[in-house]
């Protein structure tokens, strides 16, 4: 392991940990930070090749320290999509923790290590099943192939640092003053004020938001703005006519919730569908060939194997636990992992919050499971599911190069290792500095986990129009989970998101301009973070 690629894997896991730590709690969304990671490393390879600094191993530091950095993004995403649940489950409980920064910090570090230490082993155990032995295309992988190996880094590294230093300008003219004026509001007015919040769009988070909806595209676009239209007009509605006692916030989560609970009835049956046949699969390649479980048997691997589990375990005993319940957590975590990596091997996403979901309300209705162990369950299969996709990537990466499998693993740990310790205080200085649930950090995705978990202590009535309406959803084939974002979301973030799906949609390849946009979300996520530190 050289220095220089140690050096560069460290800060590149810092950065993406912090911005997707950011991202995540500030938009329903999580982009793979991966091929930004790439761009930057070709730009660092394409700068040390020039003055002729490193030869013989340059392809080596921009693979190695942009798969040890991606993992602190997908890391950062698990963690802030299930830890902050708690502040709008149990808030006293969630000061208490948080009052303790040294303790939440390690606790945070504790699950995350535990959760990505047996992700790493089973990505290991399963590598000839994903990388070397199937048909998996593990687009992202390829996008970052092409990137470093293929020379393709060029233009793209252009329009990121375009896109870093057009957002940085947007920024800081917000906050330059002439004659007592800024030259550009943080918050226009765009409707008459008596609109209320309808009335305004913030500026100071637009480079993010626009940025994010170009990226994901018509994902985003349609759903959300049937969202707002429904937050608008049918929520208006049942909390000024319908349900009066309630107060607008109260009818609203008790909507939401609805939706939720529809949205996991609904996809149950896909979810066993296809854990059913992950286990047949599984079980047909241990007859034919009766080799599938010689990776555990031997001792290099079935050790760290038992120490990983053993992290959790001990976690999982710590929130109370019972074993039949930490056998049911460990297992479906596993199950879900192993379905999360094919979904990833075909078309490049990892849906974690729907898998999440599968473990969680099965572990409340069945072994009785707490707020706070609903919420520890919720995050170890996040963590797994997540961190084994983001491994596989980076390995499929290295078979595509030609390096050693074992080498890029090293470096995986380093990763893991580094973001798991940087995460907590993520989360900690950002709430502290914008609080969870406010606008600057709506952490919509905890809050959608939240409704379902609290749903037991809502209006029935106001619950039952929300699955109606999940249904209808349901009929007409649009995304639940970015209408719930668009019904729970400020109005004005919404729009803006919803502005840049449309953008991306009038381009003929959204994927030619990512790079600018991504440069965009990198710039206004580091400001946001500089914001909360200063």
């Amino acid at each position: 392991m050289h220095l220089l690629t140690i050096v560069v894997s460290v800060i590149f896991s810092c950065f993406s940990t912090a911005i997707l730590g950011y991202i995540s709690l500030a938009t329903p969304l999580g982009p793979w930070i991966a091929p930004t990671l790439a761009l930057l490393a070709w730009m660092l390879l394409f700068v040390a090749l020039r003055f002729g600094l490193i030869r013989s191993w340059a392809a080596e530091l921009a693979v190695y320290s942009t798969i040890a950095g991606s993992v602190g993004g997908i890391l950062a995403t698990a963690v802030c999509w299930t830890v902050p649940t708690l502040f709008f489950v149990n808030p006293k409980l969630w000061g208490v923790m948080t009052g303790q920064p040294i303790i939440f910090v390690l606790g945070v570090a504790a699950l995350s290590m535990g959760g990505g230490s047996l992700a790493l082993m089973l990505s290991i155990i399963w590598h000839d099943r994903f990388i070397e032995q199937t048909k998996l295309k593990f687009p992202i992988a390829h996008v970052i192939h092409k990137t470093i190996a293929l020379g393709a880094g060029l233009r793209s590294s252009v329009q990121l640092l375009c896109g870093f230093v057009f957002a940085t300008i947007i920024l800081t003219l917000q906050r330059v003053k002439l004659f007592g004026l800024t030259f550009i509001p943080s918050t226009i007015r765009v409707l008459p004020a008596a609109l209320g919040r309808y009335a305004a769009i913030r500026f100071d988070v637009a480079p993010l938001l626009v940025s994010i909806g170009f990226i994901a595209g018509k994902l985003v676009a349609l759903p959300m703005l049937v969202g707002v239209i429904s937050k608008i007009v049918i929520l208006h509605y049942l909390s000024t006519v319908w349900f009066t006692s309630l107060s607008s916030s109260e009818c609203a989560f008790a909507f939401c919730s609805g939706i939720v609970i529809f949205g996991f009835c609904s996809s149950l049956p896909m979810l066993v569908k296809m854990l059913v046949r992950g286990v047949r699969a599984c079980r047909l390649r241990v007859q034919r060939k009766g080799c599938a479980i010689k990776p555990v048997a031997s001792g290099s691997k079935s050790i760290p194997s038992i120490a990983a589990i053993s992290i959790l375990v001990g976690f999982l005993l710590w929130f109370k636990f019972n074993v039949l319940a930490i056998v049911f957590v460990l297992v479906g975590a596993i199950a879900c992992a192993y379905q999360l990596a094919m979904i990833t091997g075909r078309i490049g996403l990892a849906p974690l919050g729907r898998f999440a979901t599968f473990v969680m309300v099965p572990g409340i209705l069945f072994f009785g499971f707490t707020g706070v162990q609903a919420i520890v369950a919720a995050a170890v299969v996040e963590l797994v599911g997540g961190t084994l996709c983001d491994f596989l990537v980076g390995q499929r990466v290295v078979f595509l190069m030609g390096l050693n499998v074992w080498h890029a693993r090293c470096y995986q740990m380093l990763g893991l290792v580094v973001s798991s310790l940087t995460i907590g205080w993520v989360v900690l200085i950002l709430s502290h500095r914008f609080g969870l649930g406010s606008d600057l950090l709506f952490a919509q995705r905890a809050q959608a986990r939240a409704l379902l978990i609290t749903a037991q202590s809502f209006v029935w009535s106001v619950v039952g129009l929300g699955v109606l309406f999940g249904a209808f959803l349901r009929i007409i084939r649009v995304n639940t989970m970015l209408v719930l974002s668009g019904l729970l979301m400020p109005v004005d973030y919404s729009l803006m998101l919803i502005a840049g799906g449309l953008l991306s949609c009038l381009t003929k390849d959204r994927r030619l301009y990512e790079p600018f946009w991504s440069g965009m979300f990198v710039s206004n996520s580091l400001w946001m973070l500089l914001r909360a530190l200063l």
